[in-house]
C-alpha cells in the first residue's frame, strides 16, 4: 500500500473554461439509483491510451520464462509480450504499461481517486471549484499542471502526505521554463529506475 496524499484543490477560470473542464472530469452513473449521480475524475483530462487495457505489468512466468509485461486473452491466459511488440508501443507512448505511462504523464501512479466536488460557484466574470482527492506518494504534479495550461485555469493544491510524510502548496500552471525541467528530471528519473528492474531481472 502507498503512503496517501491528501489533496485539496482550488481551480479559478472563466465561467467557460471552468463549464468545459467540468463537462470532462464529469461522469455520470448508468444506474440512476446508484450514489453518487456523478463521478469526478480528473484523469480523463489526460486518460490512459487504451493500448495498455490488456497489458499487465509485474512478474510472471510463461513456459519458464519470467516477463515484467504481458497479455492476457479472453480465456484469462498469459500471454508474452514479444520484443518487437514492445519496441513499437515503447515508441509511441515511451514506456509499455499503464503504471509507467501514468507516473510519466500525471506524476503519481493512480492519479487521482475519491474525488469530490466540495463547491462550485460561479459569477459572470469569474468561476470557482473547490474539491479534495487523494493521490498515491504524492501529489499529481503533472497532470494538475497540464489541466491548468490545457484549460487555462488557475489552480492551487494544498497537500498532505500520511504519517507526516510532508506537506505543501503548489500553484498551476508552473513557468514553462520550470515545467520544461521538472517534467524532464521526472522522465529520466523514472526511466533510470526501470532500466535497473530490467539490470536486476536479466541477471
Amino acid at each position: 500500500m502507498p503512503n496517501w496524499t491528501y489533496n485539496s484543490i482550488n481551480i479559478q477560470g472563466e465561467p467557460k473554461d471552468i463549464r468545459e473542464f467540468m463537462n470532462v472530469i464529469s461522469e455520470h452513473s448508468a444506474n440512476p439509483d446508484d450514489a453518487p449521480d456523478v463521478m469526478y475524475k480528473l484523469i480523463n483530462c489526460n486518460p490512459t491510451p487504451d493500448i495498455f487495457k490488456n497489458i499487465h505489468s509485474g512478474s510472471s512466468t510463461i513456459d519458464g520464462i519470467q516477463y515484467r509485461e504481458w497479455f492476457v486473452d479472453e480465456d484469462g491466459t498469459n500471454r508474452p509480450m514479444m520484443d518487437i511488440t514492445r519496441e513499437d508501443i515503447e515508441k509511441e507512448y515511451g514506456f509499455v504499461n499503464s503504471i509507467d505511462w501514468q507516473y510519466a504523464n500525471w506524476g503519481t501512479k493512480w492519479g487521482d481517486v475519491e474525488t469530490e466536488l466540495i463547491s462550485e460557484v460561479y459569477t459572470e466574470a469569474r468561476g470557482t471549484l473547490d474539491f479534495t482527492f487523494n493521490s498515491a506518494w504524492g501529489e499529481p504534479f503533472i497532470l494538475l499542471n497540464d489541466i491548468a495550461t490545457k484549460y487555462n485555469l488557475q489552480i492551487i493544491n494544498k497537500w498532505s502526505i500520511e504519517m507526516d510524510q510532508g506537506n505543501g502548496i503548489s500553484h498551476y500552471p508552473m513557468k514553462h521554463t520550470e515545467a520544461d525541467i521538472v517534467y524532464k528530471q521526472h522522465i529520466e528519473g523514472l526511466k533510470a529506475i526501470n532500466k535497473k528492474v530490467n539490470e536486476i531481472t536479466n541477471e
